[in-house]
């Protein structure tokens, strides 16, 4: 638990951020790929987050950009808690259940990661081209299951 006046702090920047944030049509909260942020941006957007969730822990971007945070910063079972959490707030999304996917291939879950890749698939998931360039993926790439997932999408 945070301490109160550092709660109030962080909300302020939190406030500030916010009002500062350029607006974009239909878009609340961009996606931005942080995969190249340097890691002090990184925890600026992990704390950002953070306070969006304190506010509405049901925010289902928020939730699926500090999961995308979290593995960026290597904290890949703090990205998986928000993976399932989305999973469990809507079960058939086949996007929040490849990234289901993802956080258990990072964590060499590897039944667990095909669990979920599958499906994703059967939810819709399509992307045959992202997944086989997915660096989050590759421990799951040399199992025969993986080449089973990927003829079904080619087949579709």
């Amino acid at each position: 638990m945070l301490h109160p006046a550092r709660r109030k702090k962080e909300k302020l920047v939190f406030r500030l951020t916010e009002e500062s944030r350029p607006r974009l049509p239909d878009d609340p909260l961009p996606v931005k790929d942080t995969s190249s942020f340097p890691a002090d941006e990184l925890e600026f957007e992990v704390a950002f987050l953070e306070g969006i969730l304190d506010a509405d822990p049901y925010h289902e971007d928020a939730l699926a950009f500090l999961g995308h945070a979290y593995t960026r910063l290597g904290r890949y079972e703090d990205g998986l808690r928000m993976d399932e959490r989305i999973v469990r707030m809507s079960p058939n999304n086949s996007a929040a259940l490849y990234n289901l996917a993802c956080s258990y291939s990072l964590l060499h879950r590897i039944d667990d990661a095909l669990n979920a890749l599958e499906r994703a698939v059967e939810n819709g998931y399509s992307d045959l081209t992202h997944m086989l360039g997915d660096e989050d993926l590759v421990n799951v790439r040399n199992d025969p299951r993986f080449a089973n997932i990927l003829h079904r999408i080619q087949v579709k």
